[in-house]
């Protein structure tokens, strides 16, 4: 972590001190409602480490609120019906991500799940930005462009 012209670096900073800091308090208040902070949550300035937070309840901010930072909520699921309720109970639809041994259990969550991308065992580090991709739902812009300036 660290300036993102040197070449040693893998992750830069937040746009922002104060951008850094509302990430920083998103996952605290996330550890605070009852999950778990498995690594990251640190600031120094306007870095945050990379951050897994776990046992996330999938209808609190952390998971339904746009981020943008460099922190995940992980959520477990009972069964498929229930994980593909936990999926689609959100505003969002960018792109889902399915952790599981059962490949045919994902694939048919798969064809259920209101996504423009789905990720089975895979994170979407790939991308190939000649090409269009999209999602499905609102997006936090979108939102905000109805809602008017920014208060942030």
């Amino acid at each position: 972590m660290g300036d993102p012209s040197s070449p040693d670096t893998g992750m830069g900073t937040l746009i922002t001190t104060g951008e850094a800091e509302r990430v920083r308090q998103s996952i605290a208040a996330a550890a605070a409602a009852g999950a778990r902070v498995l690594t990251g949550g640190e600031r120094d300035g306007s870095i945050v480490s990379p951050t897994v937070v776990a046992d996330v309840d999938p209808s609190s901010p952390f998971a339904q609120d746009e981020l943008f930072g460099p922190a995940v909520a992980v959520s477990t699921a009972e069964d498929w019906e229930s994980a593909v309720t936990q999926a689609n109970g959100t505003a969002y639809g960018l792109a889902a991500g399915i952790f599981t041994a059962d490949v045919a259990g994902a694939v048919r969550a798969m064809r259920e799940i209101d996504a423009g991308s789905i990720h089975i065992n895979w994170t979407p580090l790939w991308r190939a930005d000649l090409m269009p991709y999209g999602g499905l739902k609102e997006a936090e812009s979108a939102r905000k462009d109805r809602a008017g300036p920014s208060k942030r």
